[in-house]
């Protein structure tokens, strides 16, 4: 058994399915608009907002990717999310945000590969 079936899993499809009534297909869209948005233009973004430490950047895109956190019930990066913008709109604690950032990358990265093998 792999380390990381023993964890809880990093995302759910609960709330997707029940906003599409469990129409494959709009789930399908829905899952590459996440994937073409979030994960490959949004993420990229933050990151580099977060190497140049500019918060209001990193405010706009924390902001931004909540939704997607919330309706693929990433629950544990949901908090993370919301204290990086909280951190950033206050314009402090850059390291700190540096951290919850990378925090959020190293799951959504997990969570992009499950993505794309469900939409083989």
């Amino acid at each position: 058994m792999s380390k990381r079936s023993t964890l809880a899993p990093l995302f759910s499809l609960t709330n997707l399915k029940g906003l599409t009534n469990g129409d494959s297909e709009l789930m399908n869209e829905f899952n590459r608009v996440f994937l073409q948005n979030t994960i490959e233009t949004d993420l990229p973004n933050l990151k580099e907002c977060c190497e140049k430490g500019d918060f209001e950047g990193i405010r706009w895109y924390t902001h931004k990717i909540k939704p997607s956190v919330d309706l693929y019930s990433m629950d544990s990066i949901s908090e993370t999310v919301r204290k990086a913008e909280k951190l950033a709109t206050q314009f402090t604690d850059l390291d700190l945000i540096r951290s919850l950032v990378h925090e959020i990358l190293s799951v959504m990265d997990v969570v992009e590969g499950e993505i794309r093998a469900i939409c083989q």
